[in-house]
């Protein structure tokens, strides 16, 4: 009787020391995060070569750390297409490019994207069309664009390479990002465009100008966008939680990512 309950005893403080280890360890984990995200890791880009900036107003954070200087960098941002003399008002793609150039330190506008990709015939076009449609783009549409200013990107599908960790890493690292996302789900519309195989398209596009983290883990939290399609002020420094993230982006088919490349 005694052995048994010896034999008890010794499990239950080897069970007790087991769980004390773990919690110990995830702590240690919790500490190497935010260290990094306060001063390591995240601030090799010269873009990010700033602290990231604390926010506690943030809807799903107690205390966020904010990379990529969104708030900041809001005044430079774009939120109304169709703002040219080309008769273009469906450049969603090309605003968003001169949004993710300009926040790499490349002065350029709406104008100037949508002149050059007119010019080349990189975006859809027609003098005597719907003018909704004129300026529309696709994915390697914009890589093409971006190198004709100077800019290598990559194509990054929203399933492998252009998820939102990897998204997270290039505004880290101070790189520009495009978004093709589907804009009823943005919007809380409810009216997408539904292909055969039963998946939101994307029809839109957004540059990435920002993540969110909790401070405490490092975990994600969110992502701010400049959004130019519904002409609002606000959408210059819109928050997306990344349930909502991965609502317009993630799970839409086709979604996409133009990362650019350290230059």
């Amino acid at each position: 009787m005694k052995i048994e309950k010896f034999t008890e005893s010794y499990r239950e403080r080897e069970e007790t020391a087991s769980a004390l280890e773990k919690m110990l360890e995830k702590r240690m984990e919790t500490e190497k995060t935010a260290k990094m995200l306060q001063g390591g890791e995240l601030q090799k880009s010269e873009h990010a070569g700033r602290q990231p900036e604390i926010r506690r107003d943030l809807p799903n954070c107690r205390e966020a750390m904010v990379t990529g200087n969104p708030f900041g960098e809001a005044s430079k941002m774009d939120f109304l297409q169709g703002d040219n003399p080309y008769l273009a008002k469906g450049n969603c793609g090309l605003v968003s490019i001169s949004n993710a150039l300009r926040r790499i330190g490349i002065d350029v506008t709406e104008d100037d994207v949508t002149k050059y990709a007119i010019e080349k015939g990189l975006c859809a076009f027609n003098a005597y069309g719907d003018v909704c449609s004129n300026g529309g783009t696709w994915a390697e549409l914009r890589q093409q664009i971006m190198r004709g200013f100077g800019v290598e990107s990559d194509v990054c599908y929203s399933w492998s390479n252009g998820s939102l960790e990897n998204i997270a890493a290039a505004i880290d690292r101070g790189e520009g990002v495009v978004i093709s996302v589907n804009s009823d789900l943005l919007y809380g519309n409810d009216m997408g465009c539904v292909p055969q195989a039963g998946q939101f398209l994307s029809n839109h596009c957004v540059a990435v100008t920002g993540i969110a983290r909790e401070a405490g883990t490092g975990e994600i939290k969110g992502v701010f966008i400049a959004d130019s399609g519904r002409g609002k002020p606000e959408d210059a420094c819109r928050y997306l939680t990344t349930e909502e993230f991965h609502e317009a982006y993630t799970s839409v088919y086709n979604s996409c990512a133009n990362i650019t490349r350290k230059r």
